[in-house]
């Protein structure tokens, strides 16, 4: 998917418009689920505001950092999975 790219670390850059349905279906990944529909939504609702520069948060077995936001909306998170999952 172009909204997802897989970094030569193992980490994954994902677009804010990526919707959760398909991050769980294609990724493998465990997300709560949430009210929202995309991963920009879910960490807004994590977080409870839209950050202004970078911020970091755990979402289920995911280091999760916003690295780009535009016109109060997050672009791009940087994700790195739980390599070993509890």
């Amino acid at each position: 998917s172009r909204l997802v790219r897989k970094l030569a670390d193992g980490n994954y850059l994902v677009d804010g418009t990526a919707s959760l349905r398909s991050l769980k279906r294609q990724m493998g990944w465990t997300l709560p689920t949430a009210e929202a529909h995309t991963l920009s939504g879910l960490l807004i609702e994590v977080l409870e505001v839209i950050p202004v520069g970078q911020a970091s948060v755990r979402i289920g077995n995911h280091a999760m950092t916003v690295v780009d936001i535009r016109d109060n909306t997050i672009r791009k998170v940087l994700i790195k999975p739980d390599r070993f999952p509890a």
